[in-house]
């Protein structure tokens, strides 16, 4: 393999992807199977049984499908994609400011998306739950559907709740101003 082309592409993050998980990937553009060039990028769906995502597809001329758990673990490998250490990874203190409609102490988190969220301050753990009430963004950009727990958990409940991470709540859940700022 000589100096293969370099390609970025957006697929999903995850089988169950909700239609809203989606990750960017740079890839040698050449099948790992026979190490002919890839096909040419098209948007494609991405349907994973309750939702779509609007993501990058292609074919390959050789015949060979690069399955998207493929491709991320290639991603992965490859090391064209280090990952970006999160803000509370690389000890820089997450910047907190007031909300300007209702006051309330929240922080801007980019979503792997690249867009900046706006999130309740401070952390709270959580459980991934794909019909969990809270949409939390993690401190590295995800966004997952998940439950919010609480030490009221801990105390009431028979089972003990297993803390998957720490992320922020979106501040559009609990902002009773939140209408009036989003995008239209």
């Amino acid at each position: 393999m000589i100096n293969p082309e370099i390609k970025e592409v957006y697929i999903p993050a995850c089988a169950e992807h909700e239609g809203q998980r989606g990750v960017k990937v740079k890839l040698h553009w050449v099948c790992p199977v026979c190490g002919q060039p890839r096909g040419k990028i098209k948007k494609v769906r991405s349907y994973d049984g309750s939702l779509i995502l609007f993501c990058d597809g292609w074919g390959n001329p050789c015949g060979h499908v690069d399955k998207y758990d493929d491709v991320i673990a290639e991603a992965k490998a490859n090391g064209l994609n280090n990952p970006v250490a999160p803000d509370a990874a690389s000890s820089k203190p997450l910047k907190v400011v007031k909300c300007k409609s209702c006051g309330a102490q929240i922080t801007w988190i980019v979503t792997q998306n690249g867009r900046s969220m706006p999130c309740d301050f401070p952390a709270v753990k959580y459980q991934e739950n794909r019909k969990g009430k809270s949409q939390i963004v993690t401190s590295d950009g995800r966004v997952v559907r998940a439950d919010v727990i609480t030490d009221d958990d801990k105390q009431t409940s028979l089972l003990e709740k297993i803390v998957d991470g720490e992320g922020y709540i979106s501040h559009f859940a609990t902002c009773p101003y939140a209408n009036e700022h989003r995008r239209k």
